[in-house]
């Protein structure tokens, strides 16, 4: 059908022709980072997009490992490294070494999960259910 051929073609990180795609790659800032909040907001301060201006914390499963962290624009973590360097100057270098990590492998159940289509009401209960209705 239209829409399963639309569904997939937009399953990337690319734009598919006028279809915006579903995946994002984004990054996290995870482990101790209260301390280094004020860096995180002012890296993001100036972002383009509005949605990236604002912090929030997210909980990831990645394999076996959950991690909670700040989600953070990527092409930001040039600007978040130089407020650190600065943060840790000021702070006299009592903030410690920070370093940027790239995750890698990923886990196939969840890729093949996310291929998968979602369920819709009448998917899930059938065409044919009965029940619930109004009146």
């Amino acid at each position: 059908s239209l829409w399963s051929e639309h569904y997939a073609s937009t399953n990337s990180l690319e734009k598919s022709s006028s279809l915006a795609p579903r995946l994002s790659k984004v990054g996290l800032v995870h482990g101790a980072v209260l301390h280094v909040f004020p860096a995180l907001a002012l890296a993001v301060k100036n972002s383009t997009l509005k949605r990236d201006r604002t912090l929030k914390v997210y909980r990831v499963e990645h394999g076996s490992r959950k991690i909670l962290g700040v989600k953070f624009p990527v092409e930001k973590v040039d600007d978040l490294m130089n407020y650190l360097k600065i943060l840790s100057e000021a702070r006299k270098g009592t903030v410690g070494v920070y370093k940027r990590l790239e995750v890698e492998g990923v886990d196939e159940r969840k890729i093949k999960r996310m291929g998968k289509k979602e369920n819709t009401m009448m998917t899930f209960f059938g065409k044919g259910a009965k029940g619930g209705g109004g009146g």
